[in-house]
């Protein structure tokens, strides 16, 4: 168990060496934290969180909140989805507050969630982390590149899509994360004849992406594709032509995606689009979860590459969710494993009603109409 005190000697023993990176470097433009928040790191999190706000105030810092499949109860543990829920909650409070955004990360039942396309065994912590980490590389490439694209590329700056993502207030830091993988190749644009016959006025058409199905939620209880998004950012990796299997360029890429939007919904939000032709490499250390195969042995080997499609969206349906989680956790606060729970994170039960109270107040950002203007 990571419990406070042991935690801070050991961050600011690195601290200083992560300071002096950090000044060696020639633009620092923000920060990126993957962490189990929602275990024994929690308090170790806060931590980093906290540090890195005080010592670089100004600076974005998203925090990707990786978690595993859910703890369901057995005879020798019954309390387990109890401290799951807990746990949850106050990794939220102390880790989501503080971070400019805040991306939670992990379903209860990774395997149901990827039937249709791959092969994952919820028992198998390296078949349920594998595409959460193919998220988090495709979601973090339009800034981690920004410099290196081609401007029409859609690459931007860490702050641009924070941004957009919290409309540039502080009081609704969660996004919600989907992916398509693999992503459905694009139909090949065809020739549109003029009158004169096939050699005049021959033009292209757009091509046309398939991915109105093969969308999976990686945060629990958002949907695939949110019902009230307020702000969207696509990634997209490595797309194909569907005829000869041939990459497909970043401008074929845009107008397929921009047409894809337009049908598939409207334009509902804002929205950021960035491309890559390069996919995703699966390197033989990536799990075996790429073909839709019985968990037998061998297991099918995964192709060499894959291209993928992300989408991060700030969204109001986070409202109910974050409504039944501050209900839930004020009804449980103070029982037993609550109480062993906030000695870990070096909390009193006084902080309690504290967690309580910031937990129904973040829910109720989310239940206001949305403004962009708001800010505290």
């Amino acid at each position: 168990m990571c419990t406070r005190p042991f935690a801070k000697p050991s961050f600011v023993f690195t601290s200083t060496s992560f300071r002096y990176f950090a000044e060696e470097c020639d633009s620092l433009a923000g920060f990126h934290i993957i962490a189990h928040d929602c275990g024994a790191f929690g308090a170790l999190t806060e931590s980093v969180v906290t540090h890195l706000n005080d010592t670089f105030p100004g600076l974005p810092l998203l925090v990707y909140s990786v978690r595993s499949p859910a703890e369901h109860g057995t005879d020798e543990d019954p309390g387990a989805p109890r401290r799951r829920a807990l746990t949850e909650a106050l990794a939220l409070w102390k880790c989501g507050t503080a971070a400019r955004v805040y991306a939670p990360l992990g379903r209860e039942r990774p395997s149901q969630a990827w039937s249709g396309t791959c092969s994952v065994d919820d028992a198998q912590l390296f078949h349920t982390a594998a595409p959460l980490a193919v998220a988090i590389d495709t979601a973090t490439l339009a800034w981690r590149l920004a410099r290196h694209h081609d401007a029409g590329s859609g690459a931007c700056e860490l702050w641009e899509a924070m941004e957009g993502w919290t409309g540039g207030t502080a009081r609704r830091p969660l996004v919600a994360t989907s992916l398509a993988m693999p992503a459905s190749p694009l139909r090949r644009p065809h020739a549109v004849h003029g009158r004169g016959g096939p050699a005049a006025g021959t033009t292209a058409a757009m091509p046309a992406a398939q991915l109105d199905s093969g969308w999976v939620s990686l945060t629990e209880g958002i949907a695939a594709s949110p019902e009230a998004p307020t702000y969207e950012s696509y990634a997209v990796r490595g797309l194909r032509f569907e005829d000869d299997n041939t990459r497909a360029d970043v401008t074929s890429v845009q107008l397929a995606m921009h047409q894809w939007l337009r049908t598939a919904g409207g334009v509902r939000c804002p929205r950021a689009l960035s491309c890559s032709t390069a996919p995703v490499p699966l390197p033989l250390s990536f799990p075996r979860i790429m073909h839709r195969a019985p968990m037998t042995t061998p297991r099918p080997a995964n192709p060499p590459d894959v291209a993928v499609v992300s989408r991060t969206a700030a969204t109001e349906d986070f409202g109910p969710v974050l409504k039944r989680q501050a209900d839930r956790f004020k009804t449980m606060c103070a029982t037993a494993p609550a109480r062993a729970l906030f000695s870990a994170w070096g909390l009193s039960t006084t902080d309690a009603d504290e967690a309580g109270e910031s937990l129904a107040t973040l829910a109720q950002n989310y239940t206001d109409a949305y403004s962009s203007g708001d800010d505290e």
